[in-house]
């Protein structure tokens, strides 16, 4: 049971969600504004700080990536599992 809800958890991207949330909310701050003639600016922060954090853990996981096959040890490839 337990390697199921780890598999669960490497399939959902917390970077999508925060860049479909940031997004979503601008998009949703410019119709109101088509719409009403107001622009609510609690939508455009809240966005805007999603995409923040959104691109942040962007650059966090390309980082970590570029670390990692930067330090991972060189083996031949007859240890290799297949």
């Amino acid at each position: 049971m337990n390697n199921f809800e780890e598999d669960d958890d490497m399939n959902f991207s917390w970077t999508g969600l925060f860049f479909a949330t940031g997004l979503s909310l601008i998009v949703f701050s410019f119709f109101m504004k088509i719409l009403d003639g107001e622009h609510e600016t609690l939508f455009l922060q809240i966005g805007g700080i999603a995409l923040l954090v959104a691109s942040v853990l962007l650059l966090n996981k390309y980082y970590s990536r570029k670390r990692i096959k930067k330090n991972s040890p060189k083996t031949a490839s007859i240890f290799l599992e297949e």
